[in-house]
This record gives structure tokens, sequence and C-alpha cells, in this order.
């Protein structure tokens, strides 16, 4: 109980930064919540929820004038009809909040219907703020299977506080990494359950979490290395196919998901499915791993210098759990060669490298193994130095995300 009391603190103090950083005139300033990636993702929620039209260049002349500044929509070269770059999982996930804030809370403030004033960015930080607890509470269970309390709330701390995390949940929260974070650690604790019991009731929710994770953020499709991450490959394959109908229902819940974006591609093109992205490209032969991780220029370890715990916990991990080991070992891996492999590989304007939050959730297991095996040598010397070191580096993070606002 004081853990999840701990837990909701942590959460109201992220909600009380957040509203504060962009409280009074800061919620109407531009750059604040909904701008960068964020307009693209943004704008199916506003055009069928605030205009009711799937028209884009119908709504885009109904918009804000400093809106129609920074949101450029291309134009598909047969039928001429416009189109969102992103894809628009994040818009399914926006769509209540802006509701509520359409419905709710712009009638009580008398504040503008345009889908771009403070209220429907009090509703779409609202649903990062959710997302965030949710991962949280969902990682909290799983680090709960395997260490202890006390080992479960400082890798917490460290994850939320410790890394570029924290910016995704303060001013930038309507990013992609927050929603991401949260799904695909619910998602794990989805398929781990499947492993041991798998129902109808489990597949159905895999297959649609998956579906969401993949529809927010294409390239997450890489985390069905999950399925197969064990030290156990050839008895996991064998399970695969012995629940083959179970596989082909989560596939088709995966699909269903997708068929708003199908239907709009469409729409757009007249084919069912449209490269939004041109010339943007990976070049899986030239990837950029050293400057990726290591380099000023958004280096990951670099500007989350705390996240280095995830490879030195890693040898401990594979003494502790084979499995574990390998489930962390595999999204890393991943997710090191994916984002070093785009061509914009530190990731435009963010604080360090943002595409690795989305993994935060799986290298919390390495980073709690680390923890585990100090606490156990129950040298007093060695858990009071770990503690001061821990607490410099949190401080070195909150002070340069302060720094980068």
């Amino acid at each position: 109980p004081v853990n999840r009391l701990s837990l909701i603190t942590l959460w109201l103090i992220f909600l009380g930064v957040s509203i504060y950083n962009i409280q009074n005139k800061d919620w109407n300033r531009p750059i604040r919540l909904i701008k960068d990636d964020v307009h693209f993702y943004y704008i199916y929620s506003a055009a069928v929820v605030v205009y009711h039209d799937v028209k884009f260049d119908r709504v885009y002349n109904k918009l804000p004038g400093s809106i129609r500044r920074d949101l450029w929509l291309p134009t598909h070269k047969e039928t001429g009809k416009s189109y969102s770059k992103m894809s628009l999982g994040l818009a399914l996930v926006y769509a209540p909040f802006t509701a509520f804030a359409h419905y709710v809370l712009v009638p009580l403030t008398g504040d503008a219907p345009d889908g771009y004033s403070p209220p429907y960015k009090m509703g779409l930080l609202l649903s990062a703020m959710l997302f965030f607890l949710f991962g949280l509470w969902h990682l909290r269970k799983i680090l709960l299977e395997h260490f202890s309390e006390s080992v479960t709330a400082l890798t917490l701390i460290i994850v939320a506080f410790g890394t570029n995390l924290s910016w995704y949940i303060t001013t930038e929260a309507t990013m992609s990494h927050v929603y991401s974070f949260a799904l695909i650690i619910y998602l794990y604790r989805l398929l781990q359950k499947w492993f041991r019991y798998p129902t109808t009731g489990l597949t159905i929710a895999s297959g649609l979490v998956f579906g969401l994770i993949v529809l927010i953020r294409p390239t997450n499709l890489m985390f069905i290395v999950l399925f197969f991450a064990t030290n156990d490959i050839r008895n996991r394959v064998m399970y695969l196919f012995q629940h083959a109908g179970k596989i082909m229902l989560m596939i088709a819940m995966f699909l269903v998901v997708w068929i708003p974006q199908f239907a709009f591609w469409k729409y757009v093109s007249g084919d069912w499915f449209l490269y939004t992205y041109n010339n943007e490209t990976f070049f899986w032969h030239n990837p950029q791993i050293i400057s990726s991780i290591f380099s000023f220029r958004k280096g990951w370890l670099v500007y989350t210098p705390l996240m280095a715990l995830a490879f030195i916990g890693l040898p401990l991990l594979w003494k502790q759990s084979r499995n574990l080991f390998w489930q962390v070992v595999s999204v890393l891996a991943l997710l090191i060669f994916i984002n070093s492999s785009w061509w914009c590989w530190w990731f435009g304007g963010s604080y360090g490298n943002r595409a690795y939050i989305d993994g935060y959730g799986i290298y919390a297991l390495s980073i709690a193994a680390l923890f585990k095996a100090i606490s156990e040598r129950k040298i007093k010397l060695l858990n009071i130095t770990g503690i001061v070191v821990l607490a410099a580096f949190t401080c070195l993070n909150l002070f340069q995300t302060w720094q980068y606002r």
C-alpha cells in the first residue's frame, strides 16, 4: 500500500509540474503541447471530433492562423487530397480526451471551440498523465514478480525522474513516447499471462494493444520480438504453432485496429496502403550506432546517462533469469539498430534521443537486476554510495530538463 501511494504521489507531482509549466499565458503559446509531430497526429482527432470532417483541406482552412503556419499537409499527386504524414494511432488515443475538452471543458471555460485553445491542451495533457500512471502501475506489477518492493520503487524513480521520459511527460507530453512506453509495458504483461494461460480474452486484448502500439509508431512492430525472446526458442516456437488458432485471432484483432487507417489511405489515394514519408528512409547498411548512443548530438547515454545501468545490469540479469535477459537484450539490440539506421538518427528537436523511450519499461528489468545484486551484498558503504550517485544523476537529468525548456 505504501508503494502504491508513492506511485500515485509521484504521478501527482508530475501532473502539478506539467500544469505549472503551461499555466496562464503559457497555455496559449503555440509551441506548447501541440507542436511539431503532434500537429500531424492530432489533426485526425481535431478534424473528426471538433470539425466533423475527414477532408483535411477543408478542415485546414478552418484552423487558427497560428496553427496553419506550422501545419503543412501534403497532397496526393493523383487525387489532390490532403493527408497527414503520421499514422492515426495517437489520434485514437487523443479522441476521447479531445471530446471531453470540446463538450465539457470548452462550454465551462468559454474558450474558442477550435480544437487548439487551452481546454484541448488540458485534455491532451490529462491523456498523457493517465497513460504515464498506467505504464508505471503495470511496470510495478511486472517488477514485483521478480524483485523486492524497495528495488521496484527505486527502479520506478530512476525511470520516471532520471531519464528523458521526464521531458515527455511534462512539456512535450503529447508526443508518442509516453503512450508507447505505457502500452508496450501493458503488452509485455499481457503476453506473460498469455504464455501461461492463452485464453480468448487475453488473445483479443494482446492483438488490439499490439495493433495500437504499431499504429501509433509503425517501427514498434519490432516488439514482435517479445513473442520469441526466451532462453528456449524451440519450445516457444512449438507453443506458438500449437496455438495457431489463437495467433490467427490475435492477428485479426491487430488488423481491426488498423481498419480506420486503411480506410483513410483508401479515401486519400485509392490504395489500401500509402507510404507517407516520401524520401525519408532507413539506411540499413550504414547504421549510426556509435553516434546514436554516444554523440553530443542527441547521443542517448550522453543525455540520459542513467540508462547505462541497463547495460551494466545485463550480466547480472543473465545470472538471475535467462528469460528476462533475452527479452531485454532482444529489445535493446533491435531498438539500437533500427533507431540508428533511420536517416535522422538524432530524431530532430528533442531532449536526448527520444526514440529509445518506448522501451524503457523493458530495460527497467535489467536496471532492477543491478539494484537487486547491490542490495543483496548488504555493504552499507556501497549502498550509500550508490544512492548518492543515483541522486546526483537524477538531479542532473532534472536540471538539464529545466535547461532545455
